[in-house]
């Protein structure tokens, strides 16, 4: 399964590649949303992980309320260091199905990946 990961710090990255790659998922990162907005209709991806604070004009929540707009149904896991109630329910109201916040639990992301595929 192709896992789509929106994340700009690269260890971050690092670390969701090599849990992924446990259960043989395949990471497809893009750093920005913009760039991931111009290839997701080309990807087959069963997941999206979105970094809620990205380089570029848009951040995560608005990626996932575009995503959302343009009819794209795909569970969506907004992940972000921003441990509060408002960041939380931004997320929600956009459309993410899951909210988990930085440090990511291995065993968590193994949970949501198994409830996911």
């Amino acid at each position: 399964m192709n896992i789509v990961y929106i994340e700009n710090n690269f260890a971050n990255l690092a670390l969701i590649e090599r849990v992924a790659n446990l259960w043989h998922h395949t990471v497809i990162n893009f750093t920005s949303a913009e760039n991931a907005l111009e290839s997701l209709a080309n990807l087959d991806s069963s997941l999206l992980l979105v970094d809620i604070k990205l380089d570029g004009e848009m951040d995560g929540v608005d990626f996932i309320k575009t995503i959302r707009a343009k009819g794209i149904t795909i569970p969506i896991v907004a992940m972000t260091a921003y441990d509060t109630s408002e960041q939380k329910e931004r997320c929600y109201t956009a459309g993410c199905n899951v909210y988990l916040t930085k440090p990511i639990s291995i065993l968590d992301l193994k949970r949501i990946i198994e409830k996911f595929t």
